[in-house]
Formats: structure tokens, C-alpha cells, sequence
């Protein structure tokens, strides 16, 4: 009779064989039976493979991040300085000197070679011209700018040429290094020796001096002829101003409205100055002919010469002062060296 198999899951029990060997029991592997052992093999390990895939995806993502972020973290941070031993042992190739432009002083209007030449250094060479005090310094800067290059250049020719180490030119060279230091030591010993007091008796000592003289304020009109003369004095007569037609018609376009200002007999040529000077103050001349042309001269104030102010004699004051003190100074000044003499007189040649 056959048995109706239950639906009821039965467990299979793994049989497990043993086997007796001497006196050790050896265990054999686990066998199941067939057709129970290959589904649950199958199932679980594609589902295993699965798990294992998708897990290594998000480790890759989850370490590139790690990876990504510590790197961007090291490069922020501070790099510390080589070793000095690693760069003694692995010298680099020295790199080469920056060279620094300099910075050209905003005085300095010109180069020669090495040296500079500066706006004041113009200024000195135009002042030891005394002709030139007179020109305004930026009419003539350009040609003594230019003049001052040539001397620079000709000077560096020189030193190379060697024409500085010619006994000759160094003894005039210290001829006049000791012309220029004396003047300067000189200079401030007179500072030192002269006071206002000294200035201000020697001025009163000029007052004292002083001879006044007669002086005249005029007015003229150049003109070429006697006619011409004639004619502008009858216009003046009639009551014409005297400036006006001084700017009219005058040849002398260096007194404007005709005025000469004030000045002494002796500063003006011999035949204005008699005619002028036997005037009276508002009077109108008749024609007076000099080598020049033809005057008409008006007669502005008549008065005598005062002394100079103090202040606008100062420098005389100074030479003056300085020739007195000089000798003073200069006895001082041996009185403290050993001087002797060796030959007084030499005889002529």
C-alpha cells in the first residue's frame, strides 16, 4: 500500500559519516542531498554578487570624495620651508641678479655717462656769468644746459686722456682748491666778526657823508625834426595831454607816457641836462636837438637827493665791513700757525 506523502516541509537532516581510524574519529564533509542543495546555492549567491557590486560603487564615490577633499585641505595649507641640509645636498640653478632701475632725482635734468647733472648746477654756471643776471633764467636754461654736456664731456675725456695725473694740472688744481676753501673759511669767519652794530656804523657814517644834489622828475617826446617838435609843442600849449601824446608820437619806446622818473644832472647827456635843469616844476620846454633828435620836456617835481635807505645798502655795508675786519682776522689767524720765512726778497731775473 502507498503512503500519501503530507504537503509538510521535511527537514532533511544532513547525515554526517564518521570513521574510525586507529584511535582518532575523522569527521567526513556534510553532504545534502542533491536536489535540495542546488536552488539555495543558486539563490544566494547572484543576490550576494548584487549586494557586493552596488556597495563597491558607493565605496569608489565615498573615496573619491575623501580623496578629493584632503587634497583641495593640503593645498590650502601653508607649505614649510626645504631643509637647508636638502638644499645644500640639491643646489638649484641660481637665479639670476634682479637689477633695480634707479630712480632719477627729480632735480636732475640731464646724464652724462655716470655722472648727473642737476637744475642747480645750471643755475651756478649761469651765475658766474655776471652778464646774464639780468636774463630770465628759462630764456637762456637750454644754451647753458647745453654748454654745462660740453663741459662734462670734454672733463671725462680728460681723466681718461690722463691729463689730470700732469704735474701741471695738479698743482693748478690745488691752487685752486685752496682759492675756493679759503673763500669759504673766510666767509664764515666774517660772519662771525661782523655785527649789526658794524653795519649800522658805517651806514651812519655814509649819512653823514652824503651831499645832496638836485633832482628831477621830467617827462619828454622824441621827435625826428624841429617841425615835428614845433607843432607837438603848440599842440601842448592848446592844452593836449602831455602822456598821450607821448605814446603817440614818441621815438623813445622805452619810457612809457614819456616819463624818465628822477635823476640827477650827471646821468643824463650834456645838452638835455642844461636845458632841464634851468626848468622849474610844470614847465614845458622848447625844442631841445641832441644827438638823439628833437625834445619836448615837462618839468614833474624838483627836489634834492636823499641818502640811500639802509636796507638797500646793505650789501655795500657788508664789503665795507668785511674790508675793515679783514686784517683783524688775518693777524688772528697767523698768530695761531708757525710761520717763518725763508727768502723775503729774490732777485730779478
Amino acid at each position: 500500500m502507498i503512503k500519501k506523502m503530507s504537503d509538510k516541509k521535511t527537514t532533511v537532516k544532513p547525515t554526517v559519516k564518521k570513521h574510525k581510524v586507529g584511535k582518532n574519529i575523522v569527521v567526513s564533509p556534510i553532504h545534502l542531498p542533491i536536489a535540495m542543495e542546488q536552488p539555495k546555492k543558486s539563490f544566494s549567491f547572484t543576490r550576494l554578487m548584487g549586494w557586493v557590486t552596488i556597495w563597491a560603487g558607493v565605496a569608489l564615490v565615498l573615496g573619491g570624495i575623501v580623496y578629493k577633499t584632503v587634497s583641495l585641505y593640503q593645498m590650502a595649507q601653508p607649505r614649510p620651508l626645504p631643509c637647508p641640509s636638502k638644499i645644500l645636498l640639491h643646489p638649484k640653478k641660481p637665479m639670476p641678479p634682479v637689477v633695480e632701475e634707479k630712480k632719477i632725482p627729480e632735480n636732475v635734468v640731464a646724464i652724462v655717462g655716470d655722472e648727473m647733472i642737476t637744475v642747480e648746477e645750471v643755475q651756478d654756471f649761469v651765475n658766474e656769468i655776471p652778464q646774464l643776471k639780468e636774463v630770465p633764467f628759462e630764456q637762456i636754461y637750454p644754451k647753458m644746459l647745453d654748454l654745462l654736456i660740453n663741459n662734462k664731456i670734454i672733463a671725462l675725456g680728460a681723466e681718461e686722456a690722463g691729463i689730470t695725473d700732469h704735474p701741471e694740472i695738479q698743482r693748478m688744481i690745488q691752487l685752486t682748491r685752496e682759492q675756493i676753501i679759503t673763500q669759504a673759511y673766510l666767509s664764515q669767519l666774517m660772519n662771525q666778526a661782523i655785527t649789526q652794530k658794524d653795519l649800522e656804523d658805517i651806514y651812519a657814517e655814509m649819512v653823514k657823508a652824503f651831499e645832496p644834489k638836485d633832482e628831477i622828475h621830467a617827462r619828454h617826446i622824441l621827435l625826428a625834426t624841429e617841425d615835428q617838435a614845433k607843432d607837438t609843442l603848440i599842440q601842448l600849449q592848446a592844452g593836449a595831454d602831455f602822456a598821450t601824446l607821448a605814446n603817440q608820437k614818441s621815438l623813445d619806446k622805452n619810457a612809457p607816457n614819456g616819463d624818465l622818473g628822477y635823476f640827477t644832472k650827471d646821468m643824463m647827456i650834456p645838452e638835455f641836462a642844461e636845458a632841464v635843469f634851468k626848468m622849474k616844476k610844470g614847465q614845458l620846454s622848447a625844442p631841445v636837438k641832441t644827438a638823439y633828435g628833437w625834445h619836448i620836456i615837462q618839468v614833474e617835481d624838483v627836489r634834492k637827493t636823499q641818502p640811500p635807505t639802509f636796507e638797500s645798502q646793505k650789501d655795500v655795508l657788508r664789503q665795507k665791513a668785511m674790508e675793515r675786519k679783514l686784517p683783524q682776522i688775518l693777524q688772528q689767524e697767523r698768530q695761531r700757525r708757525s710761520v717763518q720765512i725763508i727768502r723775503p726778497t729774490v732777485d730779478a731775473e
